[in-house]
C-alpha cells in the first residue's frame, strides 16, 4: 500500500524538479540577453562620451589658440606703447 502512496508524490516531485530546471534555464537565458543588452548600451554610451569629449577638447584647444594669439597681440601692443 505504501508503494501506491509514494508513487504519486514521486511523480509530482519529478514534475516539479523538471519545471524548476526549465525555469532556471529560461531565467539564465533571460539574464544573458539582459547582460548583452546592457553591454551594448554601455559600449554605445562609452563611444558617444568619447566622441563628446573629443569635440569638447578640440573646442577648448581652438579657444586656447585664439586666446593665445589675442594675448600675444595685446602684449605686443603694450610693449609698443611702453617705448
Amino acid at each position: 500500500m505504501q508503494l501506491y502512496l509514494d508513487s504519486p508524490y514521486q511523480v509530482m516531485g519529478n514534475m516539479l524538479e523538471k519545471m524548476r530546471i526549465s525555469i532556471d534555464k529560461d531565467l539564465d537565458a533571460c539574464y544573458q540577453v539582459v547582460d548583452e543588452g546592457f553591454e551594448k548600451v554601455k559600449d554605445t554610451v562609452d563611444k558617444d562620451l568619447d566622441a563628446c569629449y573629443q569635440v569638447v577638447d578640440e573646442g577648448f584647444e581652438k579657444v586656447k589658440v585664439t586666446i593665445d594669439k589675442d594675448l600675444d597681440k595685446f602684449m605686443k601692443s603694450i610693449a609698443f606703447f611702453q617705448r
